[in-house]
């Protein structure tokens, strides 16, 4: 191992500051702002109003996952005198970048300690800020930046931290469960990695000292997480999450991809062909397939390389920690929805930076690879912000919030029942009592789908009769196939909002079939209402 001593200090704070300017400029661009923020935001609003940590007023539903993704924008709403949501919003940008480039600043120094030259330090540091998931969900609402921050956190702790291991280590298992209720999976994939490949860079005498460190920093851990866990007990009647619940009724299938007899039983090929890509690349379409082979490619390279006895001792590490992180998203998970792939992708391009290091003897394999990752990278990274910046405003902007302020001038009251799938952006610029499929904010859609024992949208609509329905085609072709009735004799169609013009104006674009997806939605009220 290097020296104690590191000399690259001022390397590792350019680091930070490049990580931090990049993921302005991305927020600038783009203006993203994720439908599932608007979710939590819309509780996060009413904690900073005084309403109580809650969705819908007067009723208590964990209707949110992240407890510093929902306190921290309540946090600058009280700030800013709950005048302002984009002052929120911004201020929220702000912590989470902060955090992603504190992350960057952890890795640099990990892979300093560990004997990475610059060209591995900065390849990790160019690539964390270039995979577009991992800075657009540190920019849109979403908690990945905290999630980067604590698992690099894990890094440096055990392999850069000489003193008192386990009170950071506890304190960042605490921070993971902070951020996401299943993030002890990533903390204990980075402790499990180390534990097998890297004891010497830890600085323990052998695993039964580092297992104790793992023991006393578990303990720490929980200690610190206890209180949100009792007070989400005694406030909601249960600490584990509601959208845990109703996603739980019905995991949603993955979508079919790629060479799946590789690691069939252990790693499935569907989250290893994602991690690299944009989100929904596969299921909404619209990128190159040659990308998502060479994706897939360069994702089981990173989660096999532990298996190369002479790589670096990083290296395997982290490619281990990417194994068993993979091994979660596709068979624990639900499914390996597009915000839980960034916890996989930082895993991967620590891999990705220990490879090119190995690599440096064999200049010509390396500049070859390195050049193949870079610019596959880059691409998605510029075309996905061009991609977003399209999204944000032709259909977060252009439709959706529309719809939202639709519905509530034509409402009676904010008692009014709206059923719908995308429940962000409408559910909070409506303000109106929000009946979404599978439930995330509405216990009434998990009981009844528990009491039919189906999750057919026009069965549950007959159980439930909302006063509004906000569907997609698709859906509303299903419902119809499903039960022609229900559209004949129960509800009216009353206005569509369609900005299919402007999708179809943009051209050749990579990721179209994201913003298709999201482009025609139909009202239907109910009739008699």
């Amino acid at each position: 191992m290097p020296p104690t001593l590191d000399t690259h200090s001022r390397q590792h704070r350019w680091a930070f500051c490049f990580v931090f300017a990049v993921g302005l400029l991305f927020a600038a661009f783009t203006q993203h702002a994720w439908e599932d923020y608007y979710i939590t935001y819309r509780t996060s609003k009413n904690i900073a109003l005084g309403n109580g940590a809650v969705f819908q007023i007067g009723e208590r539903v964990h209707s949110f996952t992240s407890a510093f993704n929902t306190l921290v924008p309540a946090f600058f709403s009280w700030l800013g005198g709950n005048r302002s949501d984009v002052f929120a919003l911004w201020g929220y940008r702000v912590v989470s970048l902060g955090a992603l480039a504190g992350g960057a600043w952890m890795l640099s120094r990990v892979a300093s300690r560990c004997g990475l030259g610059a060209a591995g330090r900065w390849a990790i540091v160019l690539l964390l800020v270039l995979e577009v998931k991992i800075t657009d969900y540190s920019i849109n609402g979403q908690e990945i930046g905290f999630m980067v921050f604590f698992i690099s956190a894990g890094f440096y702790t055990l392999l850069v931290v000489e003193r008192r291991k386990w009170v950071a280590l506890g304190a960042s298992w605490a921070g993971l469960m902070w951020t996401r209720p299943d993030a002890f999976v990533y903390g204990g994939a980075v402790a499990a990695g180390v534990f097998f490949f890297a004891v010497a860079e830890s600085g323990h005498a052998d695993r039964r000292a580092l297992l104790g460190t793992f023991v006393k920093a578990a303990l720490l851990g929980a200690v610190i997480y206890l209180p949100w866990v009792c007070w989400a007990a005694w406030y909601y009647g249960s600490p584990v999450p509601h959208t845990i619940l109703a996603k739980g009724l019905n995991p949603f299938p993955p979508q079919a991809f790629g060479a799946r007899a590789f690691l069939q039983s252990r790693l499935d090929v569907e989250s290893l062909g994602l991690v690299f890509m944009p989100a929904y690349s596969i299921a909404l379409g619209g990128w190159p397939a040659a990308m998502h082979t060479f994706s897939t490619l360069v994702a089981i390279c990173c989660a096999s390389y532990w298996l190369v006895p002479s790589a670096g001792r990083l290296g395997r590490a982290a490619s281990f920690a990417f194994a068993l992180a993979n091994l979660y998203l596709s068979q624990v998970a639900a499914y390996p929805a597009p915000w839980y792939l960034p916890n996989a992708s930082v895993l991967g391009i620590v891999v990705l930076g220990a490879m090119l290091h190995d690599l440096r003897h064999i200049r010509p394999v390396a500049w070859i690879a390195g050049s193949a990752v870079f610019g596959h990278f880059a691409f998605v990274f510029f075309a996905g912000a061009w991609q977003l910046r399209q999204q944000q405003a032709i259909i977060e902007d252009g439709n959706r919030t529309p719809i939202a302020h639709w519905l509530r001038d034509h409402s009676l009251s904010a008692n009014e029942s709206v059923f719908l799938e995308c429940l962000g952006y409408i559910g909070y610029f409506s303000q109106l009592k929000m009946l979404d499929y599978p439930g995330l904010c509405a216990p009434e859609v998990v009981a009844a789908r528990r009491k039919l024992g189906t999750n057919d949208w026009s069965a549950i609509v007959r159980e439930l009769r909302p006063n509004w329905l906000v569907l997609r085609p698709r859906e509303e072709a299903e419902m119809r196939r499903n039960d022609p009735k229900l559209f004949e004799e129960e509800y009216v169609k009353t206005r569509v909002f369609d900005v299919s013009d402007r999708v179809n104006a943009l051209g050749a674009m990579p990721g179209r079939g994201y913003l298709e997806c999201d482009e025609t939605f139909t009202i239907f009220r109910r009739a008699g209402t």
